[in-house]
């Protein structure tokens, strides 16, 4: 039978009504007696940011600098609340002493979960600690000290450019081969992988690091729903499995093919995670290609974005 228009008014009138009692009114922080700035419907406190005028940062800055003065208040990320804590007593009293009553990232991944979302920083719980526990010793100073040598080689490559380039008297855009130069940098030092990004115009893991942070339309969109409405962003946005996962996905696997049949042992990511999937039986978390890759994604862009626009602004 089909619906007549009366029916389907009725029905978008309950959806309506159901949608502002959960999520206009915002009125959560108010019914426990937390200050805070007033919200906008939809899109909170950050309002400034979701309309792309200042970016999420600034934005939350600028709220910090009105309240300031407060132990804590309270403020909407989109439909989300969120408490900003001021003072460092209570800071401390949450992040140490009170850890355990606060283990969460605020970002929610499905128990089952083998997407991109499966990473150490996103995380919380059980499946965080497995993976720290086992990641954690890539920071060793000894494996630190270890780097330098790769890095002090990808800068001497860098240099060679620049001096041939000069001599050229060509115009060098300063952001995209410092973003080579990152992207070199953390393959040798990660992967244990000549990228070869700033000579190589076609070099697929610079093309993959356009593709982590895309600056279209489309995509600050995206970004904005993932912040804003994370709970319709993992339905609507999670659809299309990214295409940067499966060259990550084919890279560990490959690589660890190859030092197995090789015996090459370097002591970087691509061993740890080696040495995972080796014991994988041994270690009670679902451990499959997809959230090895994962790592390796978020240890690629937690390095690659920060020092490629930090060299740019020194530069």
């Amino acid at each position: 039978m089909e619906l007549g228009v009366v029916e389907l008014l009725i029905g978008l009138s309950v959806v309506l009504t159901w949608c502002y009692f959960k999520y206009l009114r915002n009125d959560y922080w108010i019914k426990l007696g937390i200050p805070g700035p007033k919200p906008l419907p939809i899109v909170g406190n950050f309002y400034k940011a979701a309309f792309g005028n200042i970016s999420l940062i600034e934005n939350v800055d600028e709220v910090y600098n009105n309240w300031k003065n407060e132990r804590y208040y309270g403020v909407y990320l989109g439909l989300n609340p969120m408490l900003i804590i001021n003072d460092p007593e209570l800071t401390k009293l949450i992040l140490v002493k009170e850890f355990n009553t606060f283990p969460s990232r605020g970002i929610y991944v499905p128990e089952n979960d083998d997407s991109l979302q499966s990473n150490i920083f996103a995380l919380d719980g059980h499946r965080w600690k497995v993976l720290r526990t086992h990641l954690t010793p890539l920071f060793t100073s000894g494996k630190l000290k270890h780097m330098v040598d790769l890095i002090l080689e990808c800068a001497d490559n860098f240099e060679n450019f620049l001096i041939d380039e000069v001599k050229k008297n060509n115009v060098i855009e300063i952001r995209e081969f410092s973003a080579k130069f990152t992207t070199d940098v953390i393959g040798s030092c990660v992967f244990g992988i000549n990228t070869n990004s700033i000579t190589n115009e076609d070099s697929e893991f610079r093309k993959m690091g356009k593709k982590i942070f895309p600056t279209d339309g489309i995509s600050f969109f995206k970004k904005i729903i993932r912040e804003f409405a994370p709970g319709i962003g993992r339905v609507i946005l999670n659809i299309r499995r990214p295409k940067f996962l499966d060259f990550f996905v084919n890279i560990i696997s490959e690589t660890i093919d190859h030092r197995k049949k090789n015996n090459i042992i370097r002591g970087d990511l691509v061993d740890v995670l080696k040495a995972m999937k080796d014991n994988k039986n041994e270690i009670d978390i679902n451990l499959s290609d997809n959230i090895l890759a994962a790592q390796a994604v978020v240890f690629f862009a937690a390095g690659f974005k920060t020092s490629s626009t930090t060299l740019s602004f020194a530069s």
